[in-house]
């Protein structure tokens, strides 16, 4: 359609009022508008299912505004559903002029009422988050709340290393009573935000190579849906995600964590119907109600996180083992594959110190290899990074 007439506008003096909601796909639609008599601005349109039109607002700056910014937002009457995938000329009477399609896609509202929609756009593997706030009659302002290492510069970019340990440093600590053992699992190292009376948050510890904003994995899992309480502040905690297999209940390959991590998010959640469910856990905090923790002994840590624990029981935290027994027990049901999160190996922590060490089980595998080392020089494969190959077998 390159053409439109003014039965585009459902009804440019009503506008609907949004209803409450929570955790709803809608669709949006961004069109850039340039108007005969209002002049260039965009319009922003948002469907929800149970009303049937096109909430709308006028966006004057004529642009989307950027991470921390805030636009102010015109009511502009409710619009034909179908006019939001519209680009092309309007006719003579309400909107005459050229209007360029910008977006028109699925977006999932987190929360809505009549004064405020709260939504999340997906983009390939990232995220956007707004909000639509009214601020009197028909003026609303949108604000992009999207998270980035300037508005949340609680969000650590980079991950602890630990020591490994050999075999016999672990068994000769295992009768010390300041030494707790929990499991190694190989999934990928999370960071968990948590501010009061928000939803909870999950980033990458990774730097972002596309700009400010930070890997945000937030709404690839359930825990978006809870809210932090107040008492917590702003907390940091470290968490391991990991998939669970729909048929075996126990974590998969990290390389699968790993696309389920860096799908887009709604690809995502279909991924992990047939692939498995993320699922975390909590083993490390930050920061504790806005102070920083994180050179404290584990004692005192362990402590903050079933303090956390008791507030928000949706998190699951790391739950050590204490006594030699205890200990042993771990240790040989991972050794002998056995243990349902893990058989890479355990973290060792200790009570007197704030970073862990690691034990890493390895297994000895036998190569025979049946032919030398074959360079790729000038092959397709070199330009894709390969250095070159050999024949070898188990």
């Amino acid at each position: 359609m390159s053409s439109y007439t003014a039965f585009g506008v459902k009804n440019p003096k009503v506008n609907t009022p949004v209803p409450e909601t929570q955790f709803q796909e809608a669709t949006l639609g961004i069109q850039e508008h340039l108007a005969d008599k209002a002049g260039r601005h965009f319009d922003l349109r948002i469907a929800l299912p149970q009303t049937g039109v096109a909430h709308s607002w006028a966006l004057p700056q004529g642009r989307m505004p950027l991470s921390g910014e805030k636009v102010l937002a015109v009511e502009s009457g409710d619009h034909d559903l179908s006019y939001m995938g519209f680009s092309g000329q309007i006719g003579p009477g309400y909107g005459k002029g050229k209007v360029n399609l910008k977006a028109f896609e699925k977006i999932e509202v987190l929360e809505s009422n009549p004064n405020k929609i709260t939504f999340a756009q997906y983009t390939g593997s990232g995220v956007n988050r707004y909000s639509l706030i009214r601020i009197v009659g028909g003026d609303w302002l949108l604000l992009n709340t999207t998270a980035t290492k300037t508005t949340r510069p609680e969000i650590p970019q980079f991950k602890r290393s630990y020591t490994e340990i050999s075999e016999s440093d672990l068994t000769s600590k295992l009768h010390d009573p300041n030494i707790l053992l929990a499991p190694k699992i190989d999934g990928a190292h999370t960071v968990i935000g948590l501010r009061p009376e928000r939803r909870i948050d999950a980033f990458s510890y990774r730097p972002s190579k596309k700009g400010p904003e930070l890997i945000d994995h937030s709404f690839k899992t359930d825990l978006y849906k809870y809210k932090s309480p107040p008492s917590l502040g702003k907390t940091v905690l470290r968490a391991e995600f990991f998939g669970i297999d729909p048929i075996t209940k126990k974590p998969v390959q990290s390389a699968v964590t790993g696309g389920l991590l860096n799908s887009g998010t709604f690809r995502s959640r279909e991924l992990q119907k047939s692939q498995g469910r993320l699922s975390h856990l909590i083993y490390d905090i930050d920061i504790y109600k806005g102070k920083d923790v994180s050179q404290l002994p584990y004692s005192l840590k362990l402590e903050l996180l079933e303090r956390v624990k008791q507030q928000m029981p949706e998190l699951q935290i790391v739950q050590p083992a204490r006594s030699y027994i205890e200990k042993s027990n771990l240790l040989d049901e991972v050794k002998s594959g056995k243990h349902p999160l893990t058989h890479e190996g355990v973290v060792v922590y200790d009570l007197n110190k704030s970073t862990p060490e690691k034990y890493k089980i390895t297994k000895d595998i036998d190569v025979y290899f049946h032919s030398p080392f074959t360079p790729l020089k000038g092959s397709r494969l070199e330009q894709m990074g390969a250095a070159g190959g050999f024949y070898a077998s188990r």
